[in-house]
Formats: C-alpha cells, structure tokens, sequence
C-alpha cells in the first residue's frame, strides 16, 4: 500500500511505501490502554483532606494523664475529635500515573494511525509552508471540507505557516518526536510532511 506526497497545488508528486500501517486487524484495545494510561498521566489530584500535622490548633494536652477517670488524650487535633485530622483521606500528594511498556506503546501508536490510513485520514505533503501568513491561503491549500479537526505533523515548522493557522481552532501542529495515541484519535485529519511520515515509519519499524 502506498501513499501519495502532495506538493502545494494538491497534486501529487510521487508515492511512499506505507505498507506498514496496512494492518489486518485494528487492536482498538491497545488504542484504549494508550489512550487511558494518557489520561491518567495528566491527571492531578484535587481532594485533600487534611491530616494532624496540618490542622490548625493547639498542641496542649487537653487534661492531665491521671487522675480523671476519663480515656487518655493528647491535643485536640488529634483524629478521634470533631475538627481534628482526618486519617486515611484524600491527598494531594497522590499519583495517578502508572508503567506501560515500550512495546505496547509503539504497537498502540502503529494500530491508531492504521486506524486513520483505513479511514482514509491521512495525507503526506512536500513540506508545510506559506510565505504571505494568511489564513486565507491556509484555507486554500489545506482545508478540507470532509475533516473536522486536523492535526498537521512535521519536525521543524515554518513561521509563515505557523501565523495562517492561528485563526483555525479546529487545526493543531505537534512536532513529530510528540506524536501520541491521543492526539492521533483526537483529529479526523493527520498531514504529515514527507519528512516527518519517513521518520515516523522508521520509529514503528
């Protein structure tokens, strides 16, 4: 299976071996591991409760030891009173992330853009770069009606191209060392440069 690269007109100028992403199969419950092992690391936590070294209060013994016929205490900060800390609560202290192997993320990344090449959702252009920063020749060249959100992948982007595209919010740039599950699901639409496509087949290899 071969993808073609398109030069700025849209017309294409020759083809690149993406035999690789031409799966049999599609492991959509890879996809979801890499998309919920994702979530969790940007997670942080919210709910803190507070233990006995934060709650504000005296230190004092609230009676003497002995004597009282009464239980022994400490400070009235201490867990077993009304207002005092809570043990075992919610810290902010906690981590959500976990360890995914390497393997299962490479083969979560590789089934997620086979997932868009059956779709039909991605394409390989020469290079991204306009020169005037217009939106409008953004619209132009890049635009397609059929994609909601599009995801433009290269390793280095040009200026010009980078200021047409700041009025689009259904368009996102991402360097292609960060190319991710998460963002390949997120996005009906992924352009790639050619140079870009290269380096990404050699790191699924």
């Amino acid at each position: 299976m071969e993808l073609e690269v398109l030069d700025f007109e849209k017309k294409p100028l020759r083809k690149v071996d993406a035999s690789i992403l031409n799966l049999q199969s599609i492991r959509h419950d890879l996809i979801h591991q890499i998309v919920v092992w994702q979530l969790a690391k940007k997670r942080s936590a919210i709910a803190h409760a507070k233990g006995v070294s934060e709650v504000s209060g005296s230190t004092r013994k609230i009676y003497k030891q002995k004597g009282t016929g009464r239980a022994r205490h400490g400070s009235n900060r201490r867990v077993q009173f009304r207002g005092g800390g809570v043990i075992f609560g919610p810290t902010k202290d906690k981590v959500f992330d976990y360890k995914i192997n390497k393997k299962v993320k490479k083969l979560g990344l590789l089934n997620a853009l086979a997932l868009k090449f059956k779709d039909k959702s991605i394409s390989i252009h020469e290079r991204f770069e306009i020169e005037d920063g217009k939106t409008k020749t953004f619209n132009n060249m890049y635009s397609n009606s059929d994609s909601k959100k599009m995801l433009f992948i290269d390793n280095e982007f040009d200026a010009g191209f980078l200021k047409s595209m700041r009025n689009r919010f259904d368009a996102d740039v991402l360097p292609v060392m960060g190319l991710n599950v998460l963002d390949v699901i997120k996005h009906d639409k992924i352009c790639f440069s050619e140079q870009a496509f290269n380096s990404v087949l050699e790191r699924l290899r």
